[in-house]
């Protein structure tokens, strides 16, 4: 959170709006990671047999 101090002393929470957060780092903890392992998995296998733009211009 971001604080700042207003005129008299007090501090006040800042609002972010949130279209202009960037997520810098990802805390990736055991289950994520085994998220993204599977994820990533199953994405080789519907890649198998597939044909691109570049292998079909490459055959020509």
């Amino acid at each position: 959170r971001i604080q700042r101090e207003k005129a008299n002393g007090a501090s006040v929470h800042v609002g972010i709006h949130p279209s202009k957060v960037v997520i810098v780092k990802l805390k990736i903890d055991k289950d994520r990671k085994r998220i993204l392992d599977r994820k990533a998995r199953s994405r080789q296998i519907t890649d198998k047999g597939k044909h691109t733009e570049e292998s079909v211009a490459m055959e020509s």
